[in-house]
């Protein structure tokens, strides 16, 4: 019976390794809203920041050759281009690595 219950607690152990790894990666003081008001003011700066993360990444494609005045045809060929071109510029400004 001591057997049994050895590989149950291993396995047990085993199957617990994933969550106590996402435990870890969490910031240990995320601030919980309190109020109503406060919960509201922590979606719109969460929806703010994507915004601008998205508009970010459409301007980057716009300065690569991307259009939304294409024609539809071109739509695929087009935006793969302009993330290539994004993405070998970022290559290129990144610092080399070690």
């Amino acid at each position: 019976m001591q057997v049994k219950s050895t590989v149950w607690v291993g396995a047990l152990l085993a199957a617990s390794l994933p969550i106590m790894v996402l435990a870890q990666d969490q910031p240990a003081s995320t601030p919980v809203p309190v109020t109503k008001a406060q919960a509201k003011a922590a979606r719109k700066a969460q929806s703010k920041q994507a915004r601008e993360a998205r508009n970010a990444e459409l301007k980057k494609l716009e300065q690569n050759g991307y259009g939304p005045q294409a024609t539809p045809q071109d739509y695929p060929q087009n935006l793969i281009r302009a993330e290539h071109k994004a993405a070998n510029q970022d290559a290129a400004s990144a610092p080399p690595r070690r």
